[in-house]
């Protein structure tokens, strides 16, 4: 979603497309213990992985961070969307799919 450039995003397009979305966002999921980026950067640094990847300084790159800013503009421009929050888990962890897949298609599809 171009880490914390999404947002913006989703509250600008016009008009409201007809999406249902999910995502997730696990309590340790990448750049977890990094700080956070302001809301509302525009510098154009969204994307600066100068450096290790795996140790991001920059501020950009907290996914749990973003997944909660992505939820709130999907709140606030209307969309039908689910957003799981899942503890103790990492990035893309499969025991989250496993537990949580069944009921999202059920309700993607008939919700």
């Amino acid at each position: 979603m171009g880490y914390h450039s999404g947002p913006r995003l989703i509250e600008t397009t016009l008009p409201r497309l007809p999406l249902r979305i999910f995502h997730h966002g696990s309590e340790q999921d990448l750049g977890y213990n990094t700080i956070h980026a302001p809301a509302n950067v525009t510098d154009g640094r969204l994307n600066n992985t100068a450096g290790d990847p795996g140790n991001w300084t920059d501020g950009h790159h907290n996914w749990l961070v973003t997944a909660n800013r992505a939820a709130q503009a999907l709140n606030a421009t209307g969309y039908a969307y689910r957003h799981v929050y899942s503890v103790g888990t990492g990035h893309c962890d499969s025991r989250v799919i496993l537990q949580t897949l069944a009921d999202n298609l059920v309700w993607l599809w008939y919700n």
